[in-house]
C-alpha cells in the first residue's frame, strides 16, 4: 500500500521525523539556560553535602552543549567507548517504539500514534573530578532535558495527554583506560529519559500523492 502525503501540510503516516525535528530545536535553543537554572538551584544543596561531610565546598559549574552535540536517531559511535571525549558533553534523540493508540471516536478521521522517544544526555568529568561528579553533571543534564520538555510549547503540546517522563534510567560510568595505556582518563556516565510522545497524523489525502 502506497505512502500518501498531504500536499497542503505535508502530514505522514507516523511524523516522527518532524517530532524529532521539533525536540531538538527545543532543546537546541533552551537546555544551556535550563542547565544553569538547574546548577543554581541546586547550590545550597552542594554547599550543605560538602559540610555534612567535612570537606571544601567546591562548586560545580554546567558545561555548555553546543549546537552541534545533538545526535538524531544513533549515538555519533555504535561503542560509546570510542566517541572521542572532546565530543561531550552531548545529546541523544531516539525513538524506541511506535504503536497505535486509541482515541475517541471524533479522531476517527486520523492516524494516532504513541511513540516512544528516548533522550539520552551523556557528560564527562575529569580524573580528578571523580566518578561522583560525571554522575551529577549527567543526572542535571537529564534534568534540564526535563525542565525544557515541560516548559517548551512545543514539547508540552506533544507531550499533552501521558504521564510523562515514563522512565528514567543511568549507565554505570566507564573510562578509557584500556590496559593503562590510553591517555584519556577522563570519567563518562549517560542518563536517559523516556517519554510517551502522541502524534495525530493523516495518512491518505485525496489531494496526496502516491
Amino acid at each position: 500500500m502506497p505512502l500518501r502525503v498531504s500536499q497542503a501540510s505535508g502530514e505522514q503516516a507516523l511524523g516522527t521525523e518532524g517530532m524529532l525535528d521539533d525536540i531538538e530545536v527545543a532543546l537546541q535553543s533552551e537546555i544551556n539556560e535550563a542547565l544553569q537554572a538547574v546548577y543554581d538551584f541546586l547550590v545550597p544543596r552542594d554547599e550543605a553535602r560538602a559540610l555534612r561531610r567535612g570537606l571544601p565546598y567546591v562548586p560545580m559549574e554546567p558545561v555548555d552543549i553546543p549546537v552541534d552535540h545533538f545526535h538524531v536517531g544513533n549515538f555519533p559511535r555504535m561503542v560509546l567507548e570510542e566517541v572521542p571525549g572532546e565530543m561531550y558533553p552531548y545529546i541523544v534523540l531516539a525513538i524506541e517504539d511506535a504503536v497505535p493508540d486509541t482515541e475517541s471516536g471524533s479522531q476517527d478521521h486520523m492516524s494516532v500514534f504513541r511513540q516512544v522517544l528516548a533522550v539520552h544526555s551523556l557528560a564527562s568529568a575529569t580524573e580528578d573530578e571523580g566518578s561522583e561528579v560525571v554522575y551529577r553533571r549527567a543526572l542535571r543534564m537529564g534534568e534540564a532535558v526535563h525542565l525544557v520538555m515541560s516548559s517548551n510549547p512545543t514539547c508540552k503540546r506533544l507531550l499533552k495527554g501521558m504521564p510523562n517522563p515514563t522512565r528514567g534510567q543511568s549507565s554505570i560510568p566507564w573510562t578509557y583506560r584500556t590496559n593503562g595505556r590510553n591517555q584519556n582518563r577522563n570519567w563518562y556516565q549517560a542518563v536517559g529519559l523516556t517519554y510517551g510522545v502522541k502524534i495525530y497524523t493523516t495518512s491518505y489525502d485525496q489531494g496526496g500523492v502516491n
